[in-house]
């Protein structure tokens, strides 16, 4: 039995000749695969830069009947398929690099940690020292930053006018705490001590 070649099944394709899809995958699709493996794509990729090119290919057969050079068409097809997919696989996995280095950069140190907590229980310990009043107040100030005057107002049972003079006396009894822990209001957070 005769061997068809390319341009006869590129015809028997176009005339739905049963089997004749099947030969010609079988004749190229190790090809296909291997020019996008060589292309620099894994093995997964390179199958699905296989599928997309016989797709191409499926969409271009009356453009390609009587062609006697398929390989070197599926050749250029799959080199410029695969090349596009390693290109976005390459920029993907910048990107992802990229972010992993900027949590990492982010990343509070383990003293860091450390520090912070130790911070956090001396501040607990000072609001723990000043009255109820002021303790309440700073709390939701810091705690609660979305919440208006007229809210706090409320909450607190506390005329709006006095929140901004009693907010500055309370922070004044804050500090003096702090100093006598050892620590400065400004170090107690990025903030400063403005952050309560």
């Amino acid at each position: 039995m005769d061997v068809p070649t390319d341009a006869d099944l590129v015809d028997r394709c176009i005339g739905r000749q049963a089997g004749a899809w099947e030969d010609l995958c079988g004749r190229y699709a190790d090809f296909v695969h291997a020019v996008a493996r060589g292309a620099g794509l894994d093995s997964a990729a390179a199958g699905d830069v296989t599928q997309e090119v016989f797709v191409i290919f499926w969409r271009n057969l009356n453009r390609l009947r009587g062609s006697t050079r398929l390989r070197g068409w599926f050749a250029v097809v799959t080199k410029r398929r695969a090349w596009r997919v390693a290109r976005g696989q390459s920029a993907r996995a910048a990107r992802e690099r990229a972010a992993a280095r900027e949590e990492v950069a982010e990343a509070p140190t383990p003293d860091a940690v450390v520090l912070d907590l130790e911070r956090r229980h001396v501040v607990r310990r000072a609001l723990r020292a000043i009255s109820d009043r002021c303790r309440q107040l700073l709390t939701a100030l810091f705690f609660e930053p979305e919440r208006d005057y007229q809210q706090l107002s409320e909450q607190l049972g506390m005329a709006v006018g006095s929140i901004g003079p009693t907010r500055r006396r309370c922070l004044e009894k804050l500090r003096v705490r702090l100093a006598d822990e050892g620590i400065s209001a400004e170090d107690v957070s990025p903030g400063g001590p403005e952050a309560f």
